[in-house]
């Protein structure tokens, strides 16, 4: 039996001439031998325990470069000097481009909804596309900051709408959360 670990993810590998079996998080995960030698080197083990600690890497870049995308897409509406329509337009485009492979790679699985069933995500899509086009117009015609606070605010018009109106009971946490959300937004 050889093992091998891995300071940066965590993992912990061991392997014999059956399978390759992973421990992480007191989770194990076996791979057969079938498609691993049983003469595995370590630096092998070390790569792929690192190439996984990698991964991780990228997913954190991805989620900071999504959140500064987001933080910044006022400035970039405002810089552009286009109608809010027009910003709002490429933005959206830009979105459905991105996610069309994946659109299409799972499309396979689960095929696009007919009928009634798609008059939900058309309408949800055109709400969208009206909040970012209203959101884009308006920082034109006032300053960043407000346009975007009136945007962030739009979960309080919510749940004031079902809790006056639907009757709905709103927790002390999700009031709690809202008003700790509400200084980041300014």
């Amino acid at each position: 039996m050889n093992c091998q670990s891995c300071s940066k993810t965590g993992i912990f590998a061991e392997w014999n001439d059956d399978a390759l079996i992973f421990k992480k998080d007191n989770k194990a995960y076996v791979e057969k031998s079938h498609s691993i030698p049983p003469s595995v080197p370590a630096r092998t083990i070390r790569s792929f325990l690192n190439s996984l600690a990698s991964k991780k890497i990228l997913a954190y870049l991805a989620l900071i470069s999504g959140m500064l995308s987001l933080a910044l897409s006022g400035l970039f509406i405002h810089w552009a000097q286009a109608p809010g329509m027009v910003t709002s337009f490429y933005r959206m485009a830009t979105a459905a481009l991105a996610l069309l492979p994946f659109v299409i790679h799972n499309s396979r699985a689960n095929p696009f909804p007919r009928g009634k069933l798609l008059i939900l995500p058309v309408l949800g899509g055109l709400f969208v596309a009206l909040d970012h086009s209203f959101w884009s117009t308006s920082i034109g015609y006032t300053q960043i900051g407000t346009a975007t606070l009136f945007n962030n605010i739009a979960p309080l018009w919510v749940a004031l709408f079902a809790a006056l109106f639907w009757r709905e009971k709103l927790t002390g946490m999700f009031w709690l959360r809202y008003a700790l959300g509400i200084p980041a937004d300014a």
